[in-house]
């Protein structure tokens, strides 16, 4: 998988797998959830090592193209919530999951999915997220369907847009259901 960036330098640079949301397979109905809980965490880089991670930014630093965000399959390690944590959560209606087991990856990326998704629960709806952030006593962050969050801590984000700019993910699954 080719990216703009590298395009040029294809011949210098090994390693580089592509956007994490090159290898995210979701049900449409976690669309929305899964691409809040990502953010912008969407488009960074998979890599295979760090060798390739370093390659990368210099060849970034040196030409001016720009930052990005590498993660480097060799050394990442996943992240998970506290099963006694789980247990309070799925003790509450409206607990869907934990977004990590929501989404699928290749196997050699688990460790890359339980980094960016293992920490974070869905919901239904936002009164139920504001009930499970208080279960476990605002632990963790929640993000629900359509995409609001009870963050860590206990804050609130959400809300929308006039224009609901749709993220990578939805105007992927856009793509899919076309074709």
């Amino acid at each position: 998988m080719g990216l703009p960036i590298f395009s040029n330098e294809k011949n210098e640079l090994t390693g580089i797998l592509g956007p994490v949301s090159d290898y995210l397979e979701i049900n449409e109905k976690y669309v929305k959830a899964i691409e809040t809980a990502l953010g912008s965490q969407a488009q960074h880089i998979i890599v295979e090592n760090n060798q390739a991670a370093s390659a990368a930014i210099r060849l970034l630093t040196k030409e001016r193209l720009g930052r990005v965000t590498l993660l480097p399959i060799s050394t990442i390690n996943g992240h998970q919530l506290n099963p006694n944590v789980i247990r309070e959560a799925q003790a509450v209606p409206g607990f869907i999951g934990v977004a990590a087991d929501l989404v699928t990856m290749p196997n050699n990326l688990s460790k890359i999915k339980a980094f960016l998704l293992g920490t974070t629960i869905i919901a239904d709806k936002l009164d139920s997220a504001i009930n499970i952030s208080k279960q476990i006593n605002h632990r963790t962050r929640i993000v629900t369907l359509d995409g609001q969050v009870v963050n860590a801590g206990g804050s609130l984000t959400g809300g929308a847009n006039r224009n609901d700019n749709q993220g990578v993910l939805v105007q992927k699954k856009r793509i899919g259901s076309l074709e």
